[in-house]
């Protein structure tokens, strides 16, 4: 099981919480395999939204959306790449000013 594989290889860190945010994760990167020809960035700015830690997270909390996030690419080739191609395209657009305030980084 992929969320399985995923969360295995993250320690430290509320086993609840985190197969939460990877079936989160999960289903937005299935999200963009379905429509990657989406540029809009409001995907990206749902993926920044799960992997931005609050303030009140510890080092180890804060990296383990981005380690979930790894784990579960190497674990489903498939969604890796659509996930590639998408920010592939969206990048290629030129909207970069779009995707930065739409996903979240420039805040």
């Amino acid at each position: 099981m992929p969320l399985g594989i995923a969360a295995a290889h993250i320690s430290g860190v509320s086993t609840h919480a985190l197969r939460h945010d990877l079936e989160g994760i999960e289903s937005l990167l299935g999200e963009v395999a379905q429509s990657p020809e989406d540029l809009s960035g409001e995907f990206l700015g749902r993926l920044v939204a799960f992997l931005r830690p609050t303030r009140m997270h510890s080092a180890s909390e804060a990296s383990a959306p981005i380690e979930g996030l790894i784990a579960l690419l190497a674990a489903r080739p498939m969604l890796a790449a659509a996930f590639s191609d998408h920010v592939r395209a969206v990048l290629l657009s030129r909207m970069h000013r779009t995707l930065y305030a739409e996903s979240g980084i420039l805040t």
